[in-house]
């Protein structure tokens, strides 16, 4: 009688993946989005290929700008240190410690002379790929170091869960990708606190600049089916990194706590969607920090740590507004749902062909 059933419930299987299943002789869509990634320094022959219907072209030829980056780079010259204006590293020194960083990872090296770990973000130590923040042993300097080679660039859902919603909400974005938008962000959020005398006053962003090794491979992205061009291309720096200040908080908020919910919530509905409203990318600062500056002075600071653009992140087609943590994380899961299983074909081509109206100047 159990074999019986078995063998009932294997047909009704087979005659309902035979009913839904695409016909063989389904024509194939030639409009399904394609990147090819290779090293530029390398024949076309060697790209590794990207395709999937919810690649998007801001994500890919939209958010860095070889321009700015060049005007950012880590000064050669002094840099002084954010509480102590009096001491200062050259950036030379700095760009040193990180050239012999990046030869330790190569040799997969699990601790580093120089730098003290403090978080992997889907890094993978035998394939030297990935993100990894340290922080400089005798300087108080964070470092951010994004490593991406043509074959992990182009497997992007296998660097975790997370990572996987944030590729389908965000038109295939990767943190290799969002970590070009914190400099660019900075500055927008900065010249949107300047508009109120209430923020300018209490809210702060660490410096930051980016850096790039003295012998940089760059990736070369080659992009099919994506906007209103047949073809486009743009190359990015496969290591770059970003060094911030290192901020010792006096107070971290918490979730637990109303006034910091709320004051979080503010911030992030001011800034008109600009930064992740997560309430760990923000603390109050120990030191009084900008002491020379009058405004600041005796004043309790609120720093934004995370400056990635929340808008490329997941894909925010206009400014979203929150009065709650619930409706922010209700509002993701919805948001994540439809993209990743209920978005139809004709959604997809319309958000391959329009450019995100959320682009920052």
């Amino acid at each position: 009688m159990i074999v019986k059933y078995r063998i009932y419930g294997i047909l009704a299987l087979s005659v309902t993946h035979t009913i839904c299943a695409r016909t063989p002789f389904r024509k194939p869509d030639l409009h399904v989005p394609t990147l090819h990634i290779r090293w530029m320094d390398e024949h076309p022959q060697t790209a590794y290929t990207l395709t999937n219907p919810h690649l998007e072209e801001y994500p890919f030829f939209g958010i860095f700008d070889p321009v700015f980056f060049d005007q950012h780079l880590l000064p050669q010259g002094p840099i002084s240190f954010r509480n102590h204006p009096d001491q200062s590293v050259l950036g030379t020194t700095l760009s040193n410690l990180i050239e012999e960083l990046l030869i330790e990872i190569m040799e997969r090296k699990r601790t580093y002379k120089h730098f003290i770990l403090l978080q992997k973000k889907d890094f993978s130590r035998r394939g030297s790929c990935g993100l990894i923040v340290l922080k400089f042993k005798e300087y108080p300097l964070i470092l951010k170091l994004f490593l991406e080679t043509p074959q992990s660039f182009s497997r992007p859902t296998g660097k975790g869960v997370e990572q996987m919603f944030f590729f389908y909400m965000g038109g295939g974005i990767n943190r290799h990708l969002t970590g070009f938008t914190r400099m660019p962000n900075v500055e927008h959020i900065q010249e949107r606190l300047q508009q109120s005398p209430y923020w300018r006053s209490c809210v702060d962003t660490p410096r930051k600049w980016f850096w790039l090794p003295q012998c940089a491979r760059w990736l070369h992205i080659t992009g099919y089916g994506l906007g209103n061009k047949a073809m486009q291309e743009i190359a990015i720096p496969g290591t770059y990194a970003i060094i911030a200040d290192a901020i010792t908080p006096r107070r971290k908020l918490s979730l637990h706590n109303k006034e910091d919910r709320e004051l979080a919530l503010d911030l992030y509905n001011f800034l008109q969607s600009a930064v992740d409203p997560h309430i760990k990318n923000y603390m109050f600062e120990e030191s009084n920090a900008q002491q020379n500056n009058a405004e600041h002075k005796n004043k309790e600071t609120l720093l934004i740590i995370d400056t990635e653009y929340f808008p490329a992140l997941v894909g925010l087609k206009e400014t979203v507004y929150f009065d709650s943590y619930w409706d922010w994380y209700t509002f993701l899961i919805r948001k994540c749902g439809k993209d990743m299983f209920f978005c139809t074909k004709r959604e997809r081509r319309q958000r391959q062909k329009a450019l995100r109206p959320m682009l920052m100047n």
